[in-house]
């Protein structure tokens, strides 16, 4: 995957959400990975479809990190089709 460059103001945006999510979150855990090494594989695509698919009012930061681990995360072609299909799938039943 390409090597994507993170600008220190991007990264201290993500850096800041992370600190409003819980210490052992996975998707914290996740985007930490990616800000130490931009398109660093990520095992289980879970966390961040559970973020996006069934927010909460309080979960709006957690909502924004995997927003950007989906552009900065390395993904296999299976997950980037797995993510793609529960986001489609998400949207045909919100209309």
């Amino acid at each position: 995957m390409k090597n994507r460059h993170l600008d220190s103001a991007t990264n201290e945006s993500v850096r800041k959400l992370c600190r409003t999510l819980r210490g052992k979150n996975p998707l914290k855990q996740q985007a930490m990975s990616v800000l130490e090494e931009v398109g660093a594989p990520i095992p289980d695509i879970k966390p961040i479809l559970r973020a996006l698919l069934k927010p909460s009012p309080f979960q709006k930061n957690a909502c924004a990190v995997a927003s950007w681990l989906i552009v900065h995360a390395g993904w296999s072609d299976h997950q980037r089709g797995k993510l793609s299909e529960a986001l489609t799938q998400a949207g045909r039943i919100a209309q």
